[in-house]
């Protein structure tokens, strides 16, 4: 009876944290979200207020940024200087590590993707405009990711308690 009653209770409990742990995944994206949006903000300042080199500014605003959105600035800023790839080139290599090592979706990188191109082609008041735009874009895309990520809470984390419960019952 204790067996039964031990096996219920990690059968429930280990069903329910994979629940709780998939709907975390959703609230790390739209944290990662905030941060992008907010380290656009510093490198938009960095480049626009103290035109600061962009491989420079690139490193000042990773060492602003929490990590895994830092890894897309480091990146991008020693492909600059070890690879000599154009801004753009280097910046689609961040994204790459990015991507692999954060939550955020497709349509997410692919908004980012569209800033590489501008990255130092242009006068300082144009990226600024740019970036400006890729911020705003970024608040519409994290209000969308904080509804997502609401509802994914919800479903993921009683999903995984109720798939729980269903396979004791199951068995029982």
């Amino acid at each position: 009876m204790l067996l039964k009653m031990m096996g219920t209770v990690l059968v429930i409990g280990g069903l329910g944290f994979y629940g709780v742990s998939r709907a975390g995944s959703s609230e790390r994206r739209v944290g990662q979200l905030i941060n992008l949006r907010l380290s656009l903000n510093f490198l938009e300042k960095e480049i626009t207020c103290t035109h600061t080199p962009l491989s420079r500014a690139l490193l000042k605003t990773a060492g602003f940024t929490d990590w895994p959105v830092s890894l897309l600035y480091k990146e991008t800023a020693g492909n600059l200087n070890k690879k000599n790839l154009t801004a753009g080139e280097a910046w689609s290599q961040g994204l790459g590590k990015l991507s692999s090592r954060s939550d955020l979706k497709p349509v997410d990188l692919e908004l980012l993707r569209s800033a590489g191109p501008q990255l130092g082609m242009s006068d300082t008041l144009e990226q600024s405009k740019f970036l400006a735009l890729i911020q705003e874009e970024l608040a519409v895309q994290i209000e969308r990711a904080r509804r997502e990520a609401d509802t994914a809470r919800r479903i993921w984390t009683y999903a995984g308690f109720i798939a729980g419960a269903m396979i004791v019952l199951l068995v029982i």
